[in-house]
């Protein structure tokens, strides 16, 4: 009978020590070893990013990039993969010198990995997230006419109808309506502007 495709030459046995691979190569993946071949890389921060910008802030991104997309760190050699982390590193910091560095930390960025078994509510990012958004808010409304601010807090917050905010107010419910829509287009701009800024 004969057999044109490739033959099956059995299990393949590991003949040195490198085809085995060390302890450190085998667990490659894992995050701990990783962020140490990492932060014993060196990374140049321009002067002018240095008070923007902090090499665990870098490592950080490229740990978080590594964990979502498949490199095949675990089959490279020590040499190899810590070439390659150095590359990812100096590539990160290139981006963000093209960028102007722009970047600051923001909870809304934060992400949680799949071994978070907190929900959603109790996490400190959530919460920081939550008060940063009522900050944000709250300083937006104190740039805002005074007319604009009752309207949108006799609305949002006190959750009246039209009507009784034109009572409140002195107006027909109409001229409440269209008040309270001028108000949200304002502190919308106002911040949309700060969040640009």
């Amino acid at each position: 009978m004969r057999h044109d495709g490739p033959t099956d030459p059995g299990p393949i046995e590991p003949t040195s020590t490198t085809e085995r691979g060390d302890a450190a190569h085998q667990s490659a993946n894992d995050h701990g070893e990783l962020r140490q071949i990492l932060r014993s890389l060196p990374v140049s921060i321009p002067p002018h990013l240095q008070a923007k910008v902090d090499k665990s802030d870098i490592v950080q991104d490229v740990l978080l990039k590594i964990s979502s997309n498949d490199y095949g760190l675990d089959t490279m050699q020590p040499p190899n993969r810590k070439a390659f982390l150095k590359r990812m590193l100096d590539s990160r910091m290139a981006d963000l010198i093209r960028r102007g560095f722009s970047l600051r930390r923001d909870a809304r960025r934060e992400q949680t990995f799949a071994g978070d078994v907190r929900g959603d509510d109790s996490s400190p990012s959530s919460q920081v997230q939550k008060a940063e958004s009522r900050d944000r808010v709250n300083a937006a409304m104190e740039r805002l006419p005074v007319h604009y601010r009752d309207v949108l807090l006799l609305r949002q917050r006190d959750d009246l109808s039209f009507a009784e905010i034109g009572k409140v107010m002195g107006i027909s419910p109409d001229a409440a309506r269209d008040l309270w829509g001028r108000a949200l287009i304002r502190i919308s701009k106002i911040m949309k502007n700060e969040s640009a800024g």
